[in-house]
């Protein structure tokens, strides 16, 4: 009789065990996959490079994003609390992928496109100083531009900003592209030529290989459209 009470009891016991092993996410239900590294809020420079999960957190590439059961949506660009132009909290991350399928956008369409939610971050079209910021973090070795003294033959070296992108499984257009920036000249021009209707210029940024060439143009076309996480 003590017998089977005691194989009883030991059976008891390994049930219990078995039932509360196995994999558990943070939450406790055992069918999320558990949150890995850190959130944004605690993004360290050497971040840079990496990538942001639509949950909010810090991953090593997409792949590891997906792993999680997020999706990666941008590449850390800048490790900060900015400056008086450049608000964000913590930093700035560029996004994976253009708005739109790369198509052209039209500039108020760019300003308040609707973008994937991310936990803990504000989409936002990049400002000259935006892109400068993301550019001198990412291993630039110009000095940023100040906005006042931009003109079309500003460029800044973006070469180390392009190749951890296109390590990350993405880049820019290169070449007859222009991406939006968020930032107006204060400058008109006359539009078509000779109408005496004039409009708004807007900064654009162009790529290659080594350079982000900025430029004015009308408001009035469309450019690709890139935007940035701020978080």
């Amino acid at each position: 009789m003590k017998h089977s009470i005691f194989r009883l009891i030991t059976a008891f016991l390994m049930v219990s065990v078995i039932s509360c092993s196995g994999n558990k996410d943070e939450g406790g239900n055992g069918n999320t996959p558990q949150k890995s590294g850190r959130p944004l809020s605690q993004a360290l420079p050497e971040d840079i490079g990496k990538v942001a999960g639509q949950d909010g957190y810090i991953y090593d590439n997409a792949a590891a994003a997906t792993s999680a059961g997020t999706t990666a949506v941008a590449m850390i660009a800048y490790v900060g609390a900015g400056n008086e132009k450049v608000p964000c909290t913590n930093g700035l991350a560029i996004a994976l992928k253009d708005d739109e399928n790369s198509s052209g956008l039209a500039y108020e369409t760019a300003m308040t496109l609707e973008r994937p939610t991310v936990d803990g971050g504000v989409w936002r079209l990049p400002s000259t100083q935006d892109w400068q910021i993301m550019f001198k973090a990412c291993g630039s070795p110009d000095n940023i531009i100040a906005d006042g003294s931009l003109n079309n033959a500003s460029r800044m070296n973006a070469m180390e900003f392009q190749v951890k992108l296109k390590a990350v499984g993405t880049g820019f257009k290169e070449g007859s592209y222009s991406y939006w920036t968020s930032t107006k000249t204060g400058s008109y021009m006359e539009r078509p030529p000779g109408s005496g209707n004039y409009v708004e210029q807007v900064w654009s940024l162009n790529f290659n290989f080594v350079y982000g060439q900025f430029g004015g143009g009308a408001i009035t076309v469309n450019c690709l459209s890139r935007a940035c996480l701020a978080f």
